[in-house]
């Protein structure tokens, strides 16, 4: 007698998030307690379908359930007995399982083990998150400093940064902990705080560079959208990077149910700032990067501030 393996499906692919082995010929699945392998899933029947074998055959049986099986994708049965092979997908309410005897042939080759499929082992060192932050505070303090070098930059603004920097990081590495622990009962913080750091230095630079691409529109509100866009691809790409280290296989569409967490976070800086409000503003607000067409989405100035840089900006030409 062949052993019966039910594994556990993604929702929208066929990577296993689960599997269960059973040592006998037959197997009931439903939401009931007295089954076999019990599924939470509203949709399921408490006593939903029964797996058999018999000579190495699988059967599948329907127990008159309510909403019925449909066998790889296409094939819908209701209150009746059907054979199918090890390895067919089974799709009971929500709940997608693969049916396999214990003799099925495993189709895909064994990978090598070496640097090109081992390239993220770096990201196990204990050093690894520290350098990640560092690479994101020094990014941030760079340009900070390029645009305030003085006591200003000493005295007001290198601690803030260094510690929004830290704090910001931590915040979204958090966050995507609490997911990654209920979905897989493992946090994987340091990966995800590797992979926020990273990222949001990605997103600062490119937010650097936007005044030059921008400058080219000519077209105030396309460069609001752009700039929606392009935060909400880099949100998402942290979020894609994360899951992509904690399962190998892991591709964009199955990352697509989670695309509603940056596009509220996209909507709320956007809902914060004062270059999204319709143009109703309770105080006047100064560009800090002068461009055609461009007015950024992140840290307006005040106009002390705004006249302080200009002044420097008077300085900064030779005298003649």
């Amino acid at each position: 007698m062949e052993r019966i393996i039910v594994e556990l499906l993604h929702a929208k692919g066929l990577i296993p998030e689960s599997r269960r082995i059973f040592d006998q010929e037959s197997i009931s699945l439903g939401r009931a307690y007295s089954n076999d392998l019990i599924l939470d899933d509203l949709y399921v029947s408490p006593n939903h379908i029964l797996i058999s074998q018999n000579n190495g055959c699988l059967q599948l049986q329907d127990l008159a359930s309510e909403n019925g099986v449909k066998v790889n994708e296409n094939e819908f049965i209701q209150a009746k007995t059907i054979s199918i092979q090890s390895g067919d997908i089974v799709s009971i309410g929500k709940t997608r399982l693969r049916i396999v005897l214990s003799n099925h042939q495993v189709e895909e080759p064994t990978r090598v083990l070496n640097k090109s499929t081992n390239k993220y082992k770096f990201l196990d060192h204990s050093w690894a998150p520290v350098l990640s932050y560092l690479i994101f505070a020094g990014t941030l303090l760079w340009f900070e400093y390029m645009k305030n070098p003085g006591e200003i930059f000493w005295e007001k603004k290198i601690l803030g940064i260094a510690l929004g920097s830290a704090i910001m990081g931590l915040i979204f590495s958090g966050f995507f902990c609490v997911y990654t622990h209920y979905k897989y009962k493992k946090s994987y913080f340091s990966k995800n705080i590797i992979i926020a750091n990273l990222g949001f230095t990605a997103l600062f630079l490119e937010d650097q560079i936007s005044p030059f691409i921008s400058f080219w529109i000519m077209n105030e509100d396309w460069v609001k959208i752009l700039d929606l866009l392009t935060g909400f691809v880099f949100t998402l790409a942290i979020f894609w990077m994360c899951m992509r280290l904690i399962k190998d296989r892991m591709g964009w569409r199955d990352t697509a149910p989670l695309a509603w967490i940056p596009l509220i976070i996209v909507v709320m800086v956007a809902s914060r700032s004062d270059e999204f409000k319709l143009g109703f503003q309770n105080k006047p607000v100064y560009d800090k990067v002068l461009a055609l067409g461009m007015k950024p989405l992140f840290e307006p100035l005040s106009l002390d501030e705004f006249l302080e840089a200009g002044s420097r900006e008077f300085t900064r030409f030779p005298e003649k």
